[in-house]
């Protein structure tokens, strides 16, 4: 179960949305930023060495951090609206099989 909360630091007129579901796939929680977002449909969310990376260079701006039990995103929509997105791990962990492993990408001495 993952609730995502939207917010806007910028814009005190922007509705804040609080979402709860199940999300079996990275697939389900990317339609899910997408609709709160209301961002283009090739918006796509990458683990690596514990940052939240985006692999379309038209949206510079999504960054965030993965420190196991939430994930952070700040994603500026057009037409410039700066939106915080939450994703906090309620129950059991999020599955992260299908996203990069950071244990994978260190090598030891």
């Amino acid at each position: 179960m993952i609730t995502v909360t939207v917010t806007n630091r910028t814009w005190t007129n922007w509705p804040v949305e609080t979402l709860t579901g199940e999300f079996p796939s990275v697939g389900e929680l990317k339609r899910e930023v997408h609709r709160v977002c209301r961002v283009v449909s090739d918006l796509q969310l990458l683990v690596h060495d514990g940052k939240l990376m985006h692999d379309d260079v038209s949206h510079p701006s999504l960054y965030g951090v993965v420190d196991g039990t939430s994930i952070d995103l700040h994603v500026q929509v057009p037409p410039y609206k700066n939106v915080t997105l939450t994703v906090q791990y309620l129950g059991n962990p999020f599955p992260m099989a299908r996203w990069p492993s950071t244990a994978a990408t260190r090598s030891s001495t």
